[in-house]
């Protein structure tokens, strides 16, 4: 496993009835973990360069880019290796929008833009507000990153029109992310799933590694990986090992170990780092 170098990792969690998560980023050779999460994700990415795997379509960011990722897509990061990364994310339920700005939906935000360096400031300076608020909780501090967030979210909307188009996914592939997402949780073979889109299997694997970037059955594990981490975070009644059986593993002790390599802590770490009021300051490297 290696360690990312130089890395500071900051995350801040509020309490239950203010789903709110802030995370900071900066170093090199940053492995970032797949995610899939019930919440809107808004991403600033300040430095850097490399593209997200969005619900199975590669997607290139530059320096200056908001990326926003809406409720239940699956999406990860990849940068190649010695490349610096600084950049701010910011993962809140839309639900609280709805008092401050009943009229805007998820739609209106534009999934990827460039913005100016002024434009990024101004950005990075609201999630900078929003987590001093979220850390101090100061009076009428629920309020004011209710209002923060709403403020932010009009002004994300704002840049619709600027919007950077989406790349257009491979047919073959898309079919290809379709049926794993539908099938995940089943014994998906590559035999199987080549009859299954009238295709060879050494034409699906080769196409498919080309345009995702990874093999069938690493996509499959991070499909089960995804649901896995949501389902624990949503079904706080149910025990690990249902969690495990539901998204596809027989064998807890795999389930256990892929989900460690893929999002750096294991599920039973993972579980109270989303069931606690308030995360502290972290300062870490993330390994993988």
């Amino acid at each position: 496993m290696e360690c990312g170098q130089g890395i500071r990792f900051q995350s801040f969690n509020a309490l239950p009835e203010m789903p709110v998560r802030l995370y900071w980023t900066a170093g090199k050779s940053i492995w970032f973990p797949v995610n899939r999460h019930p919440e809107i994700e808004i991403q600033y990415i300040r430095h850097s360069h490399g593209e997200y795997l969005v619900d199975g379509v590669r997607t290139p960011f530059w320096p200056n880019s908001l990326l926003v990722f809406p409720p239940y897509i699956t999406h990860s990061r990849h940068i190649d290796p010695g490349i610096y990364i600084k950049s701010v994310g910011l993962v809140f339920s839309f639900k609280l929008l709805q008092r401050e700005t009943p009229a805007l939906k998820v739609a209106d935000l534009p999934r990827c833009t460039r913005l100016s360096m002024d434009e990024g400031v101004r950005v990075e300076s609201l999630m900078r507000l929003i987590s001093k608020e979220i850390q101090d909780r100061t009076d009428n501090w629920r309020d004011n990153v209710i209002r923060a967030l709403g403020f932010l979210a009009v002004l994300i909307s704002r840049w619709r029109g600027r919007e950077k188009s989406w790349p257009k996914p491979n047919p073959a592939v898309q079919k290809a992310t379709a049926y794993i997402e539908a099938h995940y949780a089943e014994n998906i073979t590559l035999p199987a799933m080549a009859s299954h889109l009238n295709m060879s299997p050494t034409h699906l694997s080769r196409v498919f590694n080309r345009e995702i970037r990874m093999g069938i059955r690493a996509y499959v594990i991070q499909q089960r990986i995804a649901e896995a981490a949501r389902l624990l975070q949503e079904k706080e009644e149910h025990k690990i090992e249902w969690v495990a059986r539901s998204v596809g593993y027989r064998d807890y002790r795999l389930f256990y170990r892929h989900f460690t390599q893929f999002l750096g802590k294991s599920p039973v770490e993972y579980r109270p780092h989303f069931m606690k009021p308030l995360t502290a300051t972290k300062k870490s490297g993330l390994c993988r």
